[in-house]
């Protein structure tokens, strides 16, 4: 018997050896089943990519942002869009710049759309200092004139005084038609947010905040007439005749696309004008 049990002792203990084996690799591959199921530890996401905070267009024929009531729905502010896109482009990772020939011909165009809803005087400002900015845009070689701190260090160099700025030059044109832009995008902003604001009312409060402070008294009084000629537009009329549109074929479609499309106008008006604010601060050149 003796005998017997040293001679089965050593299959008993390669058997439980073998058992233990088995077991703990069965372990171990259901422990690793169960980690691969969660996406956090063997599975790293995609990074976010990351860049500049510049508004992406949009189209509204397109209806992905918006209702399906506007797909098919084309504005006349499309175009705008297009161009103030354009004007502003990617100088680095963290900051866009303006690009000064293709802002002006944005500006242009804007000009044309004020004056056709019949915002008179905003589009005199614009076109006077638009021709401003070209007397000395066209004087300059193609490699250094469309970047707006170059004109403007340009004019430095020549002479001219950036806290006593004459009123034919550049820097004074860049000054006031940042200006302009900037009461637009103000009160275009009022209109949008304020279902019952009227466009005189929309343009009085942006006038008051961001035109009156820098405007001698002369001017105050020219531009307070005119904003009286706007008493008699009507909110509905403005919207259609900015989108494109006859006031009687304007519905609620045409009106949604309208303001989705001008709204993306105004964002990239925003971030243009972020640029030129600091622009300006960087010549002390004043603010707008």
């Amino acid at each position: 018997m003796k005998n017997y049990y040293i001679t089965i002792l050593p299959t008993i203990f390669i058997t439980l050896r073998i058992v233990q084996y088995v077991s703990a690799k069965s372990l171990l591959s259901g422990r690793k089943d169960r980690l691969q199921k969660q996406p956090g530890l063997f599975h790293r996401q995609p990074a976010e990519p990351f860049g500049l905070a510049i508004p992406r267009k949009s189209n509204s024929t397109l209806g992905q942002e918006s209702s399906a009531n506007t797909t098919n729905i084309t504005t006349d502010i499309a175009e705008l869009i297009d161009c103030f896109q354009n004007a502003l482009i990617i100088a680095n990772q963290d900051e866009h710049e303006i690009h000064v020939g293709k802002l002006l011909l944005a500006c242009d165009r804007l000009e044309s759309t004020m004056r056709r809803i019949g915002f008179t005087q905003s589009a005199k400002d614009i076109a006077g200092n638009i021709r401003k900015i070209r007397r000395t845009y066209s004087k300059l070689p193609e490699s250094h004139r469309d970047c707006m701190p170059a004109i403007l260090e340009h004019e430095i160099e020549s002479g001219i005084n950036m806290k006593k700025i004459p009123e034919n030059s550049a820097a004074c044109g860049f000054l006031w038609l940042g200006r302009s832009l900037n009461y637009q995008y103000a009160m275009f902003c009022h209109m949008l947010d304020n279902d019952d604001a009227t466009p005189y009312e929309a343009a009085s409060v942006s006038y008051e905040r961001d035109l009156k402070p820098y405007l001698p008294w002369p001017l105050q009084k020219i531009c307070q007439a005119a904003m009286c000629t706007l008493k008699a537009k009507r909110r509905k009329q403005i919207f259609a005749d900015i989108g494109g549109f006859s006031e009687e074929c304007y519905g609620e479609r045409e009106e949604e696309a309208t303001k989705k499309d001008l709204r993306q106008m105004m964002d990239f008006i925003k971030s243009m004008l972020c640029r030129w604010r600091q622009v300006c601060s960087d010549l002390e050149l004043g603010t707008i």
